[in-house]
């Protein structure tokens, strides 16, 4: 017999154990259903509550056996139509007692025609092994989300004792491992977080090829923040985000607050001279900065970043390359790594070489 192997999505709510949603297990005939079973809910009785989840495995995990459900057939040859075709037979035809079911052509008796064919129907839930909502709370105090003790993070660092910092290494966990943590829309997700943070949020946008939210608190707005005396320090990053994302910030100091403030803000997809033209446009505008009370702006080492912030001068600016130089200056620690990099590799390499 051959065995044909498919594979299909289905949503699986952490909320609900053993909950699956939006799969279809039609395959285009009467299937009827052995048995149900969950391999990792036995291996837990058996064992008197006592297991140990194996590589790729959850304990939502469950299998569903079931088989071909047969087929009704007419072999009346001499002059019907529906000669040899198989008819689906009804889910509530008992075992292989075809009764009151007659051909649609010549309307004389089927016949029931067994069919060896057997479908196995796996839900794995991929990904993790079961600890991707796992609460700061019970990762502190050692409980899976099962309810199950299990070894404490404190164990691997006695810092962890603070939830706030354990909800931190957590949520970088999933994003390191593209670990979804939650199953809600995306639009509903963005929808809430615009109720929630009101104001928060100055531009959104979702193409996969131009990807872009800006977002900056609403206080913010309200400071006289020092640009005439104090450069803005901008930064990216892609530890924060999931994979493939990066969010750039701007930093100012603040005399007021005696300490350095996080400004503004946006996550984009491509660290491009198109998308930081973009982060740099907007935040001109949103502060209403001009040349005559702009200090200047330090960047990293990156030619993406500063042809970003050069194209943008010259859009809200007016002014040249030679003009939007004046204000821009490169990063030290940045420029320093490059030059130890470079060092280190023409120690390995000459120059000349």
């Amino acid at each position: 017999m051959t065995n044909i192997m498919e594979v299909s999505p289905a949503k699986h709510d952490p909320k609900k154990p053993g909950k699956f949603d939006d799969f279809s297990l039609d395959i285009g005939w009467a299937m009827k259903t052995v048995n149900r079973r969950h391999p990792v809910e036995r291996r837990k009785k058996e064992n008197k509550g006592h297991f140990t989840l194996g590589a790729n495995e959850h304990l939502d995990d469950y299998i569903i056996n079931e088989r071909c459900a047969g087929a009704n057939i007419c072999y009346n040859k001499s002059d019907c139509e529906g000669y040899s075709r198989p008819v689906r037979p009804t889910m509530n035809q008992k075992k292989e007692v075809v009764s009151n079911v007659n051909c649609a052509f010549c309307e004389l008796p089927l016949t029931y025609k067994k069919c060896n064919v057997k479908a196995k129907f796996e839900f794995r839930v991929l990904g993790d092994n079961g600890n991707n909502t796992i609460t700061p709370s019970r990762a502190t105090i050692g409980i899976t989300v099962d309810g199950e003790v299990t070894d404490s993070v404190t164990d691997i660092n006695i810092i962890l004792s603070n939830k706030d910092r354990t909800k931190y290494q957590l949520r970088e966990s999933r994003i390191r491992q593209s670990i979804s943590s939650s199953t809600t829309d995306v639009f509903q997700e963005f929808d809430k977080l615009e109720k929630e943070y009101t104001g928060f949020f100055q531009t959104a946008k979702i193409l996969s090829n131009d990807f872009f939210i800006s977002f900056c608190s609403p206080e913010m707005s309200m400071l006289r923040l020092p640009f005439e005396s104090f450069p803005i320090v901008t930064d990216v990053t892609y530890k924060a985000v999931p994979q493939g994302y990066y969010v750039c910030s701007s930093v100012i100091h603040v005399p007021m607050v005696k300490r350095s403030v996080v400004f503004y803000q946006a996550i984009f997809r491509n660290t491009t001279t198109h998308q930081f033209k973009q982060y740099f446009e907007e935040l001109f505008r949103k502060f209403d900065i001009k040349p005559n009370n702009f200090v200047g702006s330090i960047v990293d080492f990156s030619a993406a970043q500063q042809a970003g912030f050069i194209e943008a001068c010259a859009s809200v600016f007016e002014m040249n390359s030679k003009e939007a130089l004046s204000y821009m200056k490169g990063c030290y620690t940045h420029w320093m790594h490059s030059v130890i990099r470079v060092a280190k590799n023409h120690a390995l390499v000459p120059p000349e070489k």
